[in-house]
């Protein structure tokens, strides 16, 4: 689940699958270039009515963009680069791992 459209768009710069989108009312006018990348990039998106998105969203004051991405996968040979890991598992709010 990719939840507001920064982390849409962020998804969408990283090549993200985006297996579904929906905006929330007004969404689109609120962000025409959002709405434009995704348009480009072919993802459907489907527009909801007032109310739904809190009933669909993981976050309590859901944004008014959210999107289903595929999971990404890794093979273990990643970690064997240098550089700095973090491994994170069910990390229940999201700002607890923006804050790592």
């Amino acid at each position: 689940m990719v939840e507001g459209p920064r982390a849409v768009d962020a998804a969408l710069d990283r090549g993200a699958q985006l297996e579904a989108v929906f905006f929330g009312p007004r969404a689109e006018t609120a962000f025409p270039a959002l709405t434009a990348r995704l348009a480009a990039s072919g993802a459907v998106v489907a527009d909801l009515k007032e109310g739904v998105l809190e009933k669909v969203g993981t976050t309590r004051t859901p944004q008014p963009v959210l999107a289903v991405a595929a999971m990404p996968t890794s093979s273990r040979d990643v970690l064997a680069r240098d550089g700095l890991v973090l491994v994170a598992l069910a990390v229940a709010d999201p700002g607890n791992l923006g804050t790592l």
